[in-house]
């Protein structure tokens, strides 16, 4: 593969339809997203060893970075995603994922599909190598969205995205959805998939909508996603990063504190002065008050 230049014009970046324009600060996500490109693929091929060095250069402790190796089924993480059985997985080996840590309300579905309209187009043009789409998603109602939305952008666009439901994997389509909790190493049965029964050789461009979120399983779960990738690129979308590995390699931060400051929170009036003391509208208040703090720290 030729050496490529992945800049897009900005009014071709800014508009998720005719009607519908990005936020400044979803555009720059995008454009993030492209300088990775930029380097990871700048020769040609997705350069690990190029992308090691740039986090290198921004923290120097990211060489320190480890994750404890487990089993994956039968076989250790560390065996299907290196070839090799060993007790820690360096970071240098799972520098394939970029990261937003983007504050709910941001509008990150909105970023996510013009980040596969970006992929495509870069597919067609032979800039980057053609793999399979994949987005996971929490809930099914955080999937119905991500629907509706592209719903929204088909019918605004030119470019059309098909998606199809997992369960029907198949040679021909190129962009799947599917319940992030429902995917495991164990049997195929009802709703939950085996991860290899699609796995592909890991050759996915894996879209990760708060699918850190999950059961005491979720450990392993993350390490699926990880062998999902292997062979592609993982995008990390959530609100609430608490692992390292998503902290550092976070390409867009912009979580509650920057998105309240930037002017984008919705400004909210917690107790009315003039209620008289002791009433069932200050009890009221005062309880919706509790309320909005308690869900403001959560998020934080």
């Amino acid at each position: 593969m030729e050496l490529n230049n992945f800049s897009i014009r900005d009014d071709e970046l800014k508009f998720f339809t005719k009607e519908k324009q990005l936020f400044d600060y979803q555009v720059d996500a995008l454009k993030k997203t492209l300088k990775f490109f930029e380097i990871a693929f700048k020769n040609g091929k997705f350069d690990k060893e190029e992308i090691y060095q740039k986090y290198l250069e921004f923290d120097g402790s990211v060489s320190e970075l480890k994750i404890k190796d487990s089993l994956i089924g039968e076989e250790k993480f560390s065996y299907l995603y290196l070839g090799k059985d060993q007790e820690e997985i360096n970071f240098k080996d799972l520098v394939n994922r970029c990261s937003y840590w983007m504050a709910t309300g941001s509008g990150k579905t909105l970023i996510m599909i013009k980040l596969i309209a970006i992929l495509k187009k870069l597919i067609k043009e032979k800039k980057i190598p053609n793999k399979k789409i994949l987005i996971l998603a929490p809930s099914n109602s955080i999937i119905e969205q991500i629907k509706a939305h592209i719903d929204e952008f088909n019918k605004g666009n030119t470019e059309k995205l098909n998606i199809t439901d997992l369960k029907e994997f198949n040679d021909f389509d190129d962009l799947y959805i599917y319940r992030a909790d429902n995917i495991v190493a164990s049997e195929t049965k009802e709703k939950q998939l085996n991860f290899y029964d699609f796995y592909n050789n890991g050759d996915w461009y894996l879209i990760l909508d708060e699918a850190h979120k999950g059961d005491k399983d979720e450990s392993i779960r993350q390490k699926l996603f990880a062998l999902i990738a292997k062979n592609g690129i993982m995008f990390n979308f959530s609100a609430t990063f608490t692992e390292e590995i998503d902290k550092v390699t976070t390409i867009k931060d912009f979580k509650l504190d920057k998105f309240l400051t930037s002017g984008y929170g919705k400004k909210i009036a917690l107790l009315d002065s003039s209620v008289a003391t002791g009433s069932e509208e200050q009890k009221d208040s005062i309880i919706k008050s509790l309320m909005i703090l308690a869900a403001l720290k959560r998020e934080y």
